[in-house]
């Protein structure tokens, strides 16, 4: 049996909308899909060689949840060079997609009193962001 929580899951409205752009795609229509931040085009060469070096290398497990230290320390010199920021490489997180970045930070900083408030008004930001 399932836990009422997994019952009251409801699907992703962005895998929605993806499947929805595909659907209309298939029809013929013309489709700019904006759903899940996946461009339109091939991947630019550097990315693709870095990645098919990194396979040649076994550089394929899972890395630290915050990012490699290697790609904080390029974040850091990065945001130094282009913003003058000065930080170090323990203060820099690095994830994928933007609503779980803005969402896991909203969370861990909001007091317990106020956790089903924050947590609907963030899903409201979010909601009207996909729209």
């Amino acid at each position: 049996m399932l836990s009422k929580k997994a019952q009251n899951l409801k699907p992703s409205p962005t895998l929605f909308l993806v499947a929805k752009a595909k659907e209309l795609a298939a029809q013929g229509h013309d489709v700019i899909s904006l759903t899940v931040g996946e461009p339109d085009w091939a991947t630019f060469e550097i990315p693709s060689m870095a990645g098919i070096e990194a396979i040649q290398k076994n550089i394929t497990k899972y890395t630290a949840a915050a990012g490699t230290v290697e790609l904080r320390k390029v974040i850091t010199e990065r945001t130094k060079i282009d913003i003058g920021l000065d930080y170090t490489p323990a203060q820099v997180t690095v994830g994928s997609g933007a609503k779980f970045i803005i969402l896991r930070p909203f969370r861990c900083f909001v007091i317990q009193e106020m956790k089903s408030l924050s947590i609907h008004l963030i899903g409201l930001v979010i909601q009207r962001w996909l729209s």
